[in-house]
Formats: structure tokens, sequence, C-alpha cells
């Protein structure tokens, strides 16, 4: 089976970039699965050094002369597209329409109303004046979630939904055996108006921290960390520190060091962070805009709505919790994770739904 999946650029610190990574990674492993990869920006420091084939388009409509070339070579059996809002999902799509591919289309959250409150009016009229109809006509879709499956077909498509979350590699999983003092609430994820840290700084200082501090680590976009700085400052806080991005090895440290997680977003189609996190030992407060609702059910976390005043509440609970009930929350983080977020389950579920759309468009020939 070739598959040929495409995104606009691969970013450093992007979930869509960290997902369509590790899937790739241990999809490529499957015995007869060839993977080609259409990048035209890459941010990453490293190169992937898994058995896929990479490729970098010199501009946007590089893709379709890529895509008709790899085709001639051997027949490419699915493409796979990764976001929804650049022009070259667009030309990948009809390229692959025009060869015959069938096209899974993952679209990573972009269809969440609060997503579309950004750039609101440029989205509303690309989408109303041909992007609506290139979805209709996509094979399948690819969702991270429950709740992304649900806005999809809320949006008024009818194709068959892969539910395939991100996932993590065995090796980043760690029981946390002690909580270091001061305690560290760790943000971990870009620095963006989207992330509702303004609510998190508000609901912080509704609260007695008692012992707690508050790290926020990511990188800036569209100034938010010069608000997020004057609104801290304006309330006097000072158990609030900010600092730029983390990547790697540094990444995982900061996670290993922080005693519970925080990521208070007005929506993600999944956070993949979250499961970072949980993987970590950390128990986690996220809000109704993110598809996380089992954090209560396993017990590992809150899931509130996305205003100061909840998640005030869900701050005060944690911070009241001893360390022994830290603990607990703690060892069902990883238990979480364990069960259901281990990538090689994940990516065998992502190959049989290929296989499957593969074997149902034979039929219908």
């Amino acid at each position: 089976m070739r598959i040929v999946h495409s995104i606009s650029g691969l970013r450093k610190n992007a979930g869509t970039t960290t997902f369509l990574i590790e899937a790739l990674q241990y999809t490529s492993k499957e015995k007869g699965v060839e993977i080609f990869l259409l990048a035209k920006k890459n941010q990453l420091e490293t190169t992937p050094n898994f058995r896929i084939n990479r490729i970098t388009p010199t501009n946007t409509f590089a893709y379709h002369t890529l895509l008709k070339s790899i085709h001639k070579e051997k027949p490419i059996d699915i493409v796979n597209i990764h976001g929804i809002w650049s022009p070259s999902d667009w030309v990948t799509f009809y390229s692959a329409k025009k060869l015959r591919i069938p096209v899974i289309w993952s679209t990573h959250g972009m269809l969440a109303k609060d997503a579309l409150r950004f750039s609101y009016w440029k989205k509303k009229i690309v989408f109303f004046l041909f992007l609506k109809g290139l979805l209709k006509k996509t094979e399948a879709f690819h969702a991270t979630s429950e709740l992304e499956a649900n806005i999809i077909k809320g949006s008024g498509y009818t194709q068959p939904i892969l539910i395939g979350p991100p996932g993590i590699s065995q090796k980043l999983v760690n029981e946390k055996t002690e909580f270091s003092k001061p305690k560290t609430l760790l943000f971990l994820s870009r620095i963006h108006p989207i992330k509702n840290l303004s609510s998190l700084i508000k609901a912080w200082g509704q609260v007695d921290t008692k012992d707690w501090q508050l790290l926020i680590v990511g990188p800036d976009e569209e100034e938010e960390a010069s608000r997020i700085a004057e609104t801290i400052r304006e309330k006097n806080l000072h158990n609030i520190l900010i600092r730029g991005p983390a990547y790697e090895e540094e990444k995982q440290n900061i996670l290993r060091q922080a005693s519970a997680f925080v990521l208070p977003s007005f929506t993600e189609n999944f956070g993949i962070v979250v499961i970072e996190a949980l993987a970590k030992g950390l128990p986690v407060i996220t809000t109704t805009g993110c598809p996380w609702e089992e954090l209560e059910s396993h017990g590992c976390g809150w899931w509130v709505k996305a205003d100061p005043d909840n998640l005030s509440l869900a701050l005060s609970t944690l911070f009241n919790l001893s360390d022994s009930e830290l603990k607990e929350y703690s060892d069902k983080a990883v238990g979480l994770v364990r069960k259901n977020y281990l990538w090689p389950k994940i990516s065998e579920n992502m190959l049989s739904f290929y296989r499957e759309l593969l074997r149902n468009r034979s039929s219908q020939k």
C-alpha cells in the first residue's frame, strides 16, 4: 500500500506536526506499506530517521507535479491531506482527484467554531466559494476525537470518519515518584489567544495558590505573551513565570519536573500535549472545548468550562490535594495512557481503516 501524506509545512511545537511525524514513524514499520511525505516548509531541527520518502515541494503547485510523478512511477493507493486552509491542501486534493486517487482529509480541528473565529471572514469566503465543495468530494475524513468527528458531521458531511487519536511511545511513559516544592502547574503550548491564558491568569488570581507556581512555556504568537505579562502585572501576581518554547529533551525535562498540567484552550481538536503530560504522571486541568471528558471518568484530572470561575474551582481542588491524593491522580494518568494511547495500537487502527476504504472502493467499481 502506497500512501502519500501532504501538509503545508512541519512546524516546531505544532500538534498537527507531532501527530503526523509519529503516525508516519509507526505506520511505516508495517510490511508492505510505503510512505511519502510532501511538506513545503520544515522547521524541525532533526530529520525523521525512519523509513519514509520525504519530498520538499519548492512551491505550492509543485505538490501537483510531485504527486503526478510518484503516481506515474507506481500507483498511489491513498492520499491523506493534513489541514484544510493552505493552498497546498487544495492543490493536492485537485491533483489526487484528477489522478483518481482516494483522499482522506484530516481536518485537525480546523472546522471547530472557536478555530473559525480567527481570520473569520477570510475563512468564511474561502469555505463557501470552494472549500465546502472540495470537502464534500473527499472519500473519508480523519478526526482525532469523537468531538471532532461530531463537528465534521455537524458541518453536513456524511462520509466515513476514521477516529484516530494521537499516541505516544512507551519509552516516554514514566510514573511519577515525588512532587517537589514549590509544586509547578505547567502550561506547555503555543502562547496564542485561542489557548485562553487570560482566563487562566484571572482564575489564578482568584484562589489561594498555596505552595504552587505557574510556569507558561511556549512560542509567542500574535504578541499574546506581552498581553498576558501585562495582565500578570496588573493583578500583582508573583508566582507566574513565562519563558520561550522548549523542544525535544528540554521539553521532556520540563514535563518531568512539573506536578500538574493545564490547557485552558477555547478549543482543541485533541491536545497532543495532554497525552505527553499524562504520560509523565501529571494530573490535567482542561476545558470542555477539548475532547478530554475521560479525565474525570478515569480520575486523573478536571474537565471544566473555559471561564475564570470554573477554572478557579478546578485550581482550588488541585491545590488542596495532599501529596498522597496527588499521587493517586498521577498513577491513574499513566494508567489511562497505557490503556488507550500507545502508538502501536493506534497506527494499526489507522492502517485497517485505509485498507477497508480501499476494499469498499474496489467493490463499488
